[in-house]
């Protein structure tokens, strides 16, 4: 991103470009920037930032705001070899050293005890905020980091303890069920042998009972012919 399209905006009329977070003509802070990504619903969280450090820059303002506004107009205007047809673009030139003089030119007569040395110190100054911002910037990330990791890590062990005891409930059922499964096999075993283990006793006492009714009937039968006999040849 360029100084250009980090600093200024186009106007709403007239086409022309001012600072942004600034009022034109005026120099007080607006509420919001015009262009600021921030209030994007699709802005990028980069463009987010670079929002914010735009912000943070303009509304510490300083001689080194001021010469990079003087810069950018003074590097817009058309020169004599410009066509008529590329004055007419949006795009930005390279600067040269011209323009660098002539801006320093135009702020020594506003404050002639302008020099070189206190627009650095002005733009340093801004560095130095924005590595400022950066690290407060990136400390409240990091907490925030190694907040969401710590509860990643917390759910992770709750969830990996929740598993293991799940693997061995099942294992413990598993191994319940093969016993299950080995006691039915033994079951169905014993009582597919069931009938021949039981088959020659159970012959046997068939037998014992057909005879004890065999020889009960023979011996009620010659009871009862003899009493007959008696009846018969007796009276």
């Amino acid at each position: 991103m360029s100084f250009r399209h980090f600093f200024f905006k186009p106007s709403s009329e007239g086409g022309n470009e001012g600072l942004v977070g600034k009022e034109q003509g005026t120099g007080q802070n607006t509420s919001a920037p015009a262009n600021s990504p921030s209030i994007s619903v699709n802005a990028t969280e980069s463009e987010k930032y670079v929002a914010l450090f735009r912000e943070a820059i303009i509304k510490q303002g300083g001689i080194g705001i001021k010469f990079i506004k003087l810069l950018y107009e003074i590097a817009k205007e058309p020169t004599a070899q410009d066509s008529e047809k590329d004055s007419e673009k949006d795009s930005e030139k390279d600067l040269t050293a011209e323009d660098y003089k002539k801006a320093f030119s135009f702020l020594q007569i506003m404050d002639s005890t302008l020099s070189t040395q206190s627009i650095l110190s002005s733009l340093t100054e801004c560095e130095g905020m924005i590595s400022s911002e950066t690290d407060n910037y990136l400390k409240q990330g990091n907490a925030k980091k190694e907040e969401l990791e710590t509860t990643r890590k917390n759910e992770r062990s709750q969830l990996e303890g929740k598993i293991q005891e799940i693997n061995t409930s099942i294992s413990q059922l598993q191994k319940e069920l093969n016993e299950k499964n080995a006691e039915l096999t033994k079951n169905k075993t014993e009582l597919e042998k069931l009938d021949g283990k039981f088959a020659p006793k159970l012959n046997e006492t068939i037998q014992t009972i057909n005879a004890v009714s065999s020889a009960s009937k023979l011996v009620l039968e010659s009871l009862s012919q003899i009493k007959e006999g008696i009846n018969n040849n007796l009276k």
